[in-house]
């Protein structure tokens, strides 16, 4: 069990534990001026909470084989990415990777750097992704507001995505066995384009993975 309540931790690498750390709550911090935000893995039973992270330096909230877990209420913006040339990796608002059965909720995500992603599920599956607001004013990745790769039997209600890239929900496989299937939509606005199949993505090619 661990709670991190009520702090403000900055200047530093934010948050990270992992291995078998269960039951845990991280709520009401303030997570700023790190070399990246929240990162948590190898876990169960985690609650993330109404925390404000921003101007950090990597992606703000980082899930790596958690399971029935909730990130929701969170305050992600501001969130600056150093890089080296135009080829750099992206990162991303909340980054879900190998896990299954969480659900995010209720979070808000902004920026107006050019190289952040909103959302990223990536070999994940049967989360629900709901009532997030995502406005990425200056991304100029073909990435997206809500990212997957390699993630299915996902369900995404009444999101409310505004991002400048080229797509709002991107679909990628990163693995010859790879699977998209199963992910289920509904009630999502889509702000600033013409709402038809142009805004979804979806590519087999295994050098679009999201990193």
């Amino acid at each position: 069990y661990l709670l991190i309540e009520d702090c403000i931790i900055s200047n530093n690498i934010g948050v990270s534990y992992a291995h078998q750390f269960n039951n845990c709550i991280i709520r009401n911090n303030e997570i700023v001026g790190n070399s990246s935000g929240l990162s948590v893995s190898w876990g169960s039973n985690t609650l993330i909470t109404n925390n404000n992270v921003h101007h950090n330096n990597g992606t703000s909230i980082h899930f790596d084989s958690m399971f029935n877990s909730i990130i929701e209420k969170n305050n992600i913006h501001d969130n600056e990415i150093i890089i080296e040339n135009e080829y750099s990796s992206a990162r991303y608002g909340i980054h879900v990777e190998n896990s299954e059965n969480n659900n995010i909720k209720k979070n808000t995500i902004s920026t107006t750097s050019k190289n952040v992603g909103g959302i990223l599920l990536k070999l994940t599956s049967n989360n629900i992704i709901e009532d997030n607001i995502i406005s990425l004013e200056g991304s100029t990745l073909n990435r997206g507001a809500i990212l997957f790769a390699d993630a299915n039997n996902n369900i995404i209600n009444n999101n409310d995505l505004d991002s400048k890239s080229d797509f709002e929900i991107y679909m990628s496989h990163v693995s010859s066995s790879g699977d998209l299937s199963g992910n289920r939509f509904s009630k999502v606005k889509i702000h600033n384009t013409i709402i038809s199949s142009d805004n979804f993505y979806y590519s087999s090619m295994k050098n679009e993975d999201p990193q």
